[in-house]
């Protein structure tokens, strides 16, 4: 195991870091996140799939719900006990710690003169393991654009080939170690990007995560009107009128006064795109929306991002539902350890793939499933 990942591990709460000790090293290297939701036991994500740990280990294995107070004892110890150190990075939705492995953190901001202060309430925490794919970047950036005209492009590759990075690292949510992104006719290198930059090209983007990041204790109009009052110090009016037009979208307008608990897993996600709309974004980013939901689920949420691509939206997904993906987007990008190995229209890509290692990988999706450990 990675020894960044295990001085990580040993942060956490000791009843969470008990039932993930069962966990073999061999595995380790296979895990790309660990979700700690409140409630829930403890699960891994391996090859972009979620698994209890019983799943992964193929046999019974006693475990338990998280707990609140181990979710506050966890956060506390990855902020070194110096939650204020690292508001600047928390505002960002995310943490970084040693080695690059990035948390997501989901509670209640405590909100003092307009700013956020702290933190509390944890509803879940999850950790991306980090794996460094150095130039990943460099080799796809150029190949978004058609024109000048930013397409909507599927990105495609194995496990661990630095798909959700490259997302974050386009949005600033993680630090790219070089290349330069255009956008809107616009090139900045990454290392000379300012702060101002980056709030500026914010507003010109959405991002949609893998598990929602919604606020627990917030309605569902709510986590859709947050942002835009306190990122975007829009008047409570207007953010309401907004995120209202935003749910309506996405056909959860009627769900507005629903706490996530109280929703299924595809409309949390619809309401996660109605945040990310509601900004009106010249682009939206999709990590992997749908990997949390079952195929009744997925339905539902790629209906929604069916109308916004006939709508004319500018999307980057990254996704396994290949269908959708085949009939939605104008590009297709395969990389694989750092590299491009294949890109073209959507229709040639999967009809005519030129390269044996595309053709390969494109079959082993279609049988499917990878199996973990």
């Amino acid at each position: 195991m990675d020894r960044t990942l295990e001085r990580m591990l040993q942060k956490l709460s000791l009843p969470i870091r008990r039932q993930l000790q069962a966990v073999p090293a061999s595995c380790w290297e296979q895990v790309q996140e660990i979700r700690l939701q409140q409630g829930r036991e403890p699960y891994l994500v391996v090859a972009g799939r979620p698994m209890s740990l019983g799943q992964l280990l193929h046999r019974p294995i006693s475990t338990e719900p998280v707990q609140p107070q181990q979710l506050q004892e966890s956060f506390a110890a990855l902020c070194d006990y110096s939650v204020h150190t690292c508001l600047p990075q928390l505002l960002e939705g995310y943490l970084t710690v040693e080695g690059g492995h990035r948390i997501g953190i989901c509670g209640s901001g405590v909100v003092r003169d307009g700013e956020v202060r702290n933190l509390r309430q944890l509803s879940s925490l999850a950790i991306r393991v980090a794996r460094e794919v150095p130039g990943l970047s460099a080799a796809v950036l150029d190949r978004l654009w058609s024109g000048g005209v930013l397409q909507s492009t599927l990105l495609l590759s194995p496990p661990g080939g630095g798909k959700t990075t490259l997302l974050r690292c386009m949005n600033f949510l993680e630090r790219a170690d070089g290349g330069t992104l255009t956008f809107d006719g616009e090139s900045l290198p990454f290392q000379k990007i300012t702060k101002k930059d980056v709030v500026r090209l914010r507003k010109k983007t959405g991002f949609v995560f893998q598990d929602y990041n919604l606020f627990r204790n917030k309605t569902a109009l709510q986590n859709v009107t947050e942002g835009l009052m306190i990122g975007r110090k829009l008047p409570k009016a207007q953010a309401v009128e907004l995120g209202e037009q935003a749910l309506e979208k996405v056909g959860m307008l009627d769900h507005r006064d629903y706490y996530p608990s109280q929703l299924s897993g595809g409309q949390q996600q619809r309401v996660a795109i109605a945040r990310a709309i509601a900004t009106k974004p010249e682009i939206i980013y999709f990590d992997e929306p749908t990997s949390a939901l079952d195929p009744e689920l997925t339905g539902e949420v790629l209906a929604v991002m069916r109308t916004l691509a006939n709508e004319g939206m500018t999307m980057l997904v990254v996704t396994h539902e290949l269908g959708f993906a085949r009939h939605v987007s104008n590009k297709v990008i395969f990389m694989e350890h750092g590299t491009v190995v294949e890109s073209g229209d959507s229709y040639s890509f999967f009809e005519h793939p030129r390269e044996a290692r595309t053709r390969a990988f494109l079959q082993t999706l279609s049988g499917e499933l990878v199996r973990a450990c």
